[in-house]
């Protein structure tokens, strides 16, 4: 169902903008996003090195992998990629050679000597190659510079931010699907929560809806925050809800390599007070302005005054950097574009992003509503539907 070639299109269409001969991409999101493949040990590592992948203005794609993860990029990648592998420690039939030695662990240079090589041996005319700065250790960074010496290293991160601004028909049927599953989860867990549960069992809740009834989830989002802890915990503490506590539930299931973003907030047993509608009624005003205003060609920097002018919360100090953003399949946070008071593009048909208006706040609790929406040739299709009440 991926059609690989729309994706290089996209990349090369970014890199003849930025004059690049050839792109060296080394974070598992750009990997995935120029070959189709997920890396299993650049994602559960978080680390670069692992893996890479190479999309020269020709279209040309190469992707470096271990020999432990060859066979799964040969099932899944287009027969026009060029994947090479390194070996590791690990015996495998497939690749054993007589008299072969192996180490306790593989070189961490394999993947990125096999990566410059390439370059070097076929593309020696060529002079710009990009890098991501962003995703390149100081180590790796140098060590390319010095086998690249006589080429010019240039970061490539806007090309692939660009490259992802408008999605494909296949994007927008996965990320459809995700936000979708991401909102029947919270829905469900909110009827789940009673007084007396704890942060952990709301999590494992959430964590367990999001699971259930897709086999392709690879990992959940957990942004959740409850009571008067606005900060979310990557381990949960083991505060227990009271009536009338917010739940702010945020995140989503990670499916077929892309994320779900969803904001959220319920009322423990429905019991609001004044203070709390007071704040979801003026973040609701403003979201409603960006859902029936947000159209193409319409810019990003309007949405957001018109979001902000709408907000009457001045008495806290209310401010926002941005009232929303694109999603794909990156691991690094959101992603832009952001609708902010600087973003002066104009909403394009193909634009997947999320709109939301949150509040953090230890004493008035924490709230959030957002909804993933796709820009088309009239207007939008929200895929999910926020609730104008905390009362559910």
């Amino acid at each position: 169902m991926r059609e690989q070639s729309e994706f290089i299109y996209k990349i090369i269409s970014q890199m003849n903008k930025e004059n690049l001969d050839v792109c060296i991409f080394s974070s598992a999101d750009a990997v995935f996003y120029s070959t189709g493949f997920l890396s299993r040990i650049l994602y559960s590592s978080g680390k670069v090195g692992g893996a890479f992948s190479i999309v020269t203005k020709t279209g040309d794609v190469y992707l470096i992998c271990s020999e432990f993860e060859r066979l799964s990029a040969e099932s899944i990648c287009s027969k026009k990629i060029k994947i090479l592998s390194y070996p590791v420690w690990i015996y495998i039939e497939d690749y054993a050679k007589k008299n072969m030695k192996k180490n306790s662990q593989p070189n961490k240079n394999a993947a990125v000597d096999l990566t410059t090589e390439i370059i070097l041996d076929k593309y020696s005319n060529y002079h710009r190659v990009g890098i991501q700065e962003d995703w390149m250790t100081f180590y790796y960074e140098n060590y390319i510079r010095e086998k690249l010496e006589s080429y010019e290293l240039i970061d490539c991160s806007k090309v692939l931010t660009e490259a992802r601004v408008v999605k494909s028909k296949w994007e927008i049927d996965i990320l459809r699907r995700n936000a979708q599953k991401a909102e029947v989860s919270m829905n469900l867990t909110s009827k789940k929560i009673v007084p007396g549960m704890s942060m952990i069992e709301i999590y494992k809740i959430f964590d367990l809806f999001c699971r259930t009834g897709s086999k392709w989830v690879t990992n959940v989002s957990h942004a959740h925050t409850i009571g008067s802890y606005f900060t979310p915990y990557w381990n949960p503490i083991d505060y227990k809800v009271k009536r009338g506590d917010l739940v702010r539930l945020d995140g989503g299931p990670n499916i077929d390599g892309y994320k779900s973003d969803l904001g959220r907030t319920y009322v423990v047993e429905n019991y609001v007070n004044d203070k709390s509608k007071e704040v979801y009624d003026e973040l609701w005003k403003g979201f409603i302005y960006g859902v029936e205003n947000i159209k193409p060609g319409v810019r990003m920097c309007d949405i957001f005054n018109g979001i902000n002018d709408r907000i009457n919360l001045k008495k806290y100090n209310y401010v926002r950097g941005h009232y929303g953003h694109s999603i794909s399949c990156s691991t690094d946070g959101e992603e832009g574009p952001f609708i902010s008071p600087k973003e002066k593009r104009v909403f394009k048909p193909g634009m997947v992003m999320c709109l939301e208006t949150p509040f953090y706040s230890s004493n008035l609790q924490t709230f959030n509503i957002e909804d993933t929406f796709l820009v088309t040739e009239n207007g939008t299709e929200f895929f999910t539907h926020a609730s104008p009440s905390l009362i559910n």
